[in-house]
């Protein structure tokens, strides 16, 4: 698979086929469950341009991120949401066009758009 992380022991992924994202304690082997605001899955909204994922994660010192699409406007979401409880911090509605990136991360609290993840060469912006 791709798209999830571990963070904080727990591993974080996207559930298959719902809008939502599952922490799973590795510790206790424990799940708890995100429904995910504003996510939409089906065939036209993957993620990036590899049509392989509908949502992503990312840790920096800021906490644990989640990137999806937003369907209709093609614009991308950013949610920061707390890796003990699950609650949701705050989330953003960037004009980023999802469907037209390669790859997204977060550093340190900024979202990086990797134009390509199979050219040679490529931009980061």
């Amino acid at each position: 698979g791709n798209a999830h992380t571990v963070y904080n022991g727990s591993f974080f992924y996207h559930q298959l086929q719902k809008p939502q994202i599952v922490k799973y304690e590795l510790s206790t082997m424990r799940s708890q469950h995100l429904l995910v605001p504003h996510a939409f899955i089906n065939e036209t909204n993957y993620l990036y341009l590899t049509e392989y994922n509908y949502m992503d994660f990312s840790a920096d010192d800021n906490g644990l991120w989640v990137i999806y699409g937003l369907p209709g406007s093609n614009n991308t979401a950013v949610m920061k949401i707390d890796s003990y409880s699950l609650e949701i911090q705050y989330a953003l509605n960037i004009s980023v066009k999802h469907n037209k990136a390669g790859e997204m991360f977060i550093v340190c609290g900024v979202l990086y758009v990797v134009e390509s993840t199979t050219d040679r060469r490529s931009n980061i912006r």
